[in-house]
């Protein structure tokens, strides 16, 4: 039997990560930085190591997909799925660029990069609103104005922080075309804020809250972005639930999930440890539920 099997019979306090084995996830933020700096890093790495990564980079309750299909035209590099509760589910979908192209030229005007990246984004736009049958199936939301896509955010990741000029004119571009353009920094202070703050279990809700065993594995810092299969299989389900959909969904969700290689040292970690140190831990978690 497998360490990602026998987890699941126990809880874990996974803010131990934070402070006591904050070892165990800073290599996870050096390698992030290291490719960050790599002259020649291409668009497929920072995609794998942001997809493998997913809950340490946009919450450890946020349903994140890679490599969604619109149809057999384009292919989002990542929709994040995020629970509104009883307003239903918004969808963010991401373009990865590179970290070594700057969103300006020294003239001031968009990059070819970051124009051709703009360009991306509305051709996802216009298709969706040509193919609503598509939005119906693989965006499902209850949200208010689904049909006018209110629901629907955009975001393009490119480039390094610069002169606050620089980003003052990246933002006016920003909310002239209605679209988040981010850099590659901005990840990095997501990942070093979930890493410092990672929860133990998620937060109940009043749609129907998991216990707290469920709770404490959809909380799992190490959890990686969903495939489009995966994504696939979970919304053709009769009774998948669009409001409060991470608790509603919550085994199916958790049926479907993947773990990073990190996940498996930790667990070593936590299996050598004396039962009754264990306890100590754990017993953190009922005193907070």
């Amino acid at each position: 039997m497998s360490l990602q099997t026998t987890w699941k019979e126990e809880l874990i306090p996974w803010s131990l990560l934070s402070y006591e084995r904050r070892d165990l996830l800073k290599p996870i933020e050096r390698k992030w930085g290291s490719l960050l700096a790599a002259p020649h890093v291409n668009e497929s790495d920072l995609h794998q190591f942001i997809a493998e990564h997913a809950s340490l980079f946009f919450g450890q309750t946020s349903v994140v997909i890679s490599r969604f299909d619109l149809g057999s035209d384009y292919q989002v590099d990542l929709v994040i799925a995020t629970d509104e509760a009883s307003n239903g589910i918004s969808y963010n979908l991401v373009e990865i660029e590179i970290p070594s192209t700057p969103p300006y030229t020294r003239s001031w005007n968009p990059s070819a990069r970051l124009t051709h990246a703009i360009q991306q984004v509305l051709n996802w736009k216009t298709w969706l609103k040509r193919h609503r049958g598509h939005v119906r199936r693989f965006f499902p939301s209850d949200y208010r104005g689904w049909e006018e896509f209110t629901n629907f955010s955009y975001s393009i990741f490119i480039g390094r922080r610069t002169s606050p000029a620089m980003t003052a004119k990246r933002n006016e571009l920003a909310r002239e075309i209605g679209i988040e353009i981010r850099s590659f920094d901005y990840l990095t202070s997501l990942l070093r804020d979930r890493i410092s703050n990672v929860w133990d279990s998620t937060n109940p809700t009043d749609g129907g809250s998991p216990n707290l065993a469920t709770r404490n594995r959809l909380a799992n810092p190490f959890t990686q972005a969903y495939t489009w299969r995966a994504w696939k299989e979970l919304v053709d389900q009769r009774h998948f639930e669009c409001v409060h959909f991470v608790p509603k969904n919550a085994w199916e969700l958790l049926g479907q999930r993947t773990y990073s290689v990190e996940f498996d040292t930790f667990l070593s970690w936590w299996g050598s440890l004396p039962r009754r140190s264990k306890w100590r831990h754990i017993s953190r978690l009922f005193l907070r539920d």
